[in-house]
Order: C-alpha cells, then sequence, then structure tokens
C-alpha cells in the first residue's frame, strides 16, 4: 500500500497530464490544493477527481480546453464518482472498519479507540477499546488510508472530506 502523496506530486499527478493534453486549467493552486483536500493524497482518489473534471468539461462545449474550479465542484458531487471514491476507500475492509467510517462525525479530524468503542456502544455494538478485533479494523482504516495512527489510542484522518463524502451517499442511498 503506497503513502499518501504530498502536495507536490499531487500537484504533478493533476497538472503534468492535463498539460500533456493542451488543457488549460484556470485556477490551478486552487484546484489542486482542493484535490489534496478531498483526496487526503490518495493518488487513485486524486485521478478519479481529475476524470471526473474531465467528464464535466466534456459537457461544455464553450469552453473544451479550460478546466476551472466549477468543474471540479460539479464533480465532487456526482454520485458515480462519490460511489467510486467510498468504494477506493473501503477496498478490502471488514464490516467494523466500514462502519466505523460511516459512523466518523463529518467534522472530526481525529479521534481515540474510546471515542469509536462510544459510537459503536451508542448503536448497541460493543467492542473493549483494547479487543483484537476493534485494533484489527484500526489497522484496516490505517491500511486503507481512511486514518493515521498518532499512537496506540488516537487516530488522523487522511481527509476531512472523506466523511463528507460517505455520509452524503448513505444519505442518497437512504433516501
Amino acid at each position: 500500500v503506497l503513502d499518501p502523496l504530498s502536495r507536490h506530486a499531487i500537484r504533478d499527478l493533476v497538472l503534468t497530464p492535463l498539460n500533456q493534453l493542451d488543457i488549460w486549467v484556470h485556477e490551478a493552486d486552487e484546484i489542486v490544493e482542493r484535490i489534496y483536500q478531498v483526496s487526503g493524497g490518495h493518488p487513485s482518489i486524486s485521478q478519479m477527481l481529475c476524470q471526473g473534471m474531465l467528464a464535466e468539461l466534456e459537457k461544455s462545449p464553450k469552453s473544451c480546453s479550460m478546466l476551472t474550479y466549477e468543474h471540479l465542484e460539479y464533480a465532487e458531487e456526482n454520485a458515480e464518482l462519490q460511489r467510486e471514491i467510498i468504494n477506493t476507500i473501503w477496498g478490502q475492509m471488514g464490516a467494523l472498519s466500514r462502519l466505523i467510517t460511516l459512523l466518523w462525525p463529518r467534522n472530526a479530524p481525529g479521534c481515540s479507540l474510546e471515542e469509536i468503542t462510544g459510537w459503536l456502544a451508542v448503536r448497541g455494538i460493543s467492542y473493549p477499546s483494547l479487543s483484537d478485533d476493534l485494533r484489527d479494523a484500526v489497522w484496516q482504516l490505517d491500511l486503507y488510508r481512511f486514518v493515521r495512527i498518532r499512537d496506540d489510542e488516537h487516530l488522523e484522518i487522511y481527509s476531512p472530506m472523506l466523511p463528507r463524502i460517505i455520509s452524503l451517499m448513505t444519505d442518497k442511498v437512504s433516501q
């Protein structure tokens, strides 16, 4: 599993192919920063967002060779792209890891194992914070780059946008 890419590497990943395609990127710094924020440096998610922008660009013939921040915003709201991002995040995660991603609060940049056990307990699921199952779930969250493990008890999310995307998708499914 690759480590997350740096902002500089994401910039190259985004802009180099677009330049090779002779596509001009208006507000390039803002677009690259937003892609970095959404992807958390995940290369596949970054590329998915670029493909989504290009799909949006194809829909607007009047500016067929200029990408704007608006193309990225439309791509981010695309339900199919959101599903692809979730599937990439979830990878081969087990059920408990996936459940934790669904329960992760939209605005929480980090948490402790104790907080996770609290989220589960509120829903009637009991896991002691030191259980092997919970530690395995957290290891999977780290493996698939949803969180990074800061120490034995604290986790930090790679991209604060991921819980929002997951929440949006589950809201759409439940409607």
